[in-house]
């Protein structure tokens, strides 16, 4: 009799724990959906981080641009990566928090964009887009997104 009770008490104890446990991952984020761009190639990079330290789900998408300072420049190559999404979701999926950083322009160019000026354009012009890119002044990047938005909508 005692032993039932005792075995009772404690499949009881531990349900009570786990509906506990399940209410507070309900109400709080249990992972973060994490994305970051490369301000200097437009490559996308992210991966989902869990609350207790474990990182999943791991993807990259090489920019054109990348690809080709890759296969031409592989030296010259660096990196600036900002985060863009930062969504913290609790167990269900939903949005708890809302973490971003500030990425520059290249986040509003598209890939089928940048890969048709990168395609259609000899070396010297494409590493002349990654050097204003790379060299950080707002006006002249800005001028030159706007160039690959003209030439690759004039082009289709």
């Amino acid at each position: 009799m005692k032993t039932s009770t005792t075995r009772f008490s404690v499949v009881f104890i531990i349900g009570l724990m786990l509906v506990v446990a399940l209410l507070v991952c309900s109400e709080g984020v249990v992972y973060q959906d994490c994305g970051y761009i490369d301000n200097y190639t437009g490559s996308r990079k992210g991966y989902r981080s869990w609350y207790f330290g474990v990182k999943t789900q791991h993807w990259y998408n090489t920019s054109p641009l990348e690809s080709f300072m890759q296969d031409h420049y592989p030296d010259a190559l660096q990196h600036n990566r900002i985060r863009y999404q930062g969504d913290g979701k609790n167990l269900w999926g939903e949005i708890m928090l809302r973490e971003h950083g500030r990425p520059g322009p290249m986040i509003s160019l598209p890939t089928e964009l940048l890969e048709c000026y990168v395609k259609k354009h000899d070396d010297r012009q494409n590493k002349e887009l990654y050097d204003v890119l790379l060299g950080g002044d707002h006006t002249a990047i800005d001028a030159e997104i706007q160039k690959v938005c003209s030439f690759a909508l004039n082009s289709k």
